[in-house]
């Protein structure tokens, strides 16, 4: 019963399928049906031997699962919160995506969208990898501490840890220079539109782990090569001239210091010597219509 016991607290968790973090039909079966055998044996008197090899069986089903969880793969990917609240409150999926200043962020899920897709390619281990934008060209890279954005660089410079989360069907993403886990920063519990990717000392299941999406369609891997630089481009203009107009703006704001006219110039900060009373009027210099004039 103990052995059962914590077993059920260990809240398993075996989908199967051939995704990153996924398990084998064979070995998810093995622990359901020797899980199955050691709970039937809990309503049966039987003998101490039968209890201890059920007891085994279990232990081993269970050892033959974390076996059987698949590792991450070459390929194309969309990289996916694994965080249900999305879902439960937005009704989306939210992805990983890079902006046009080479830094790590998320946002809803958009298969079309060139800056959410990345090339992961297999290093050293079966836990490391190299993780390319495809849209820039750009890798993934580190970052020292926790709660700072992940940068991409234009060279492949540290290795990213990809691992699975054992009796899960979990991934979680850390680097070999700083292995605090990457997160949704801004999640706010689900309700978070997009954000940032952080470290962040956090590894709870939801805010801190990450399936993958592959994608084998050729024609949208070469679209989002081909027009990602496109896009990079013209959204560093679009925040360039939005900057510009900015400082436009503020070229026109001022602290009035003409401020007391008078038109008869007396104790006036505007005097002249050749007024009219047919041209305008002093004070029709600071009034803010263009339609009014002075003229001596």
């Amino acid at each position: 019963r103990l052995l059962c016991d914590s077993v059920q607290a260990l809240n398993i968790v075996a989908e199967v399928g051939t995704l990153p973090g996924q398990y084998t039909a064979e070995a998810a079966l093995a622990y359901e049906n020797a899980f199955g055998s050691a709970l039937a044996a809990l309503d049966n008197m039987l003998s101490e031997d039968e209890y201890a090899k059920r007891g085994d069986n279990l232990r081993a089903a269970i050892e033959g699962l974390k076996a059987g969880q698949n590792l991450m793969s070459d390929g194309y990917y969309y990289v996916i919160s694994a965080n249900p609240s999305y879902e439960d409150q937005q009704g989306v999926k939210k992805a990983w995506y890079v902006d046009a200043y080479s830094s790590l962020r998320w946002e809803t899920l958009n298969e079309q969208a060139p800056a959410q897709l990345f090339k992961i390619t297999k290093l050293d281990t079966d836990t490391t990898f190299s993780i390319q934008s495809v849209a820039t060209g750009e890798y993934v890279n580190t970052v020292a501490g926790q709660s700072v954005i992940v940068p991409l660089t234009a060279e492949q410079t540290t290795a990213q840890i990809i691992r699975p989360i054992p009796l899960k069907s979990l991934m979680q993403i850390a680097n070999v220079a700083n292995t605090i886990n990457y997160h949704t920063a801004g999640h706010s519990n689900g309700a978070g539109v997009s954000g940032t990717v952080v470290p962040w000392g956090d590894n709870s299941v939801e805010a801190s782990t990450w399936t993958f999406l592959p994608c084998t369609d050729e024609a949208l891997i070469a679209a989002a090569a081909e027009q990602g630089p496109k896009l990079k481009a013209a959204k560093v203009v679009s925040d360039v001239l939005a900057d510009a107009k900015a400082a436009r703006n503020i070229a026109n704001t001022y602290d009035a210091l003409l401020t007391d006219v008078k038109n008869d110039g007396v104790e006036s900060q505007i005097m002249t010597n050749a007024p009219t009373s047919k041209e305008g009027s002093l004070s029709a210099l600071i009034d803010g219509n263009i339609n009014t004039y002075f003229h001596s």
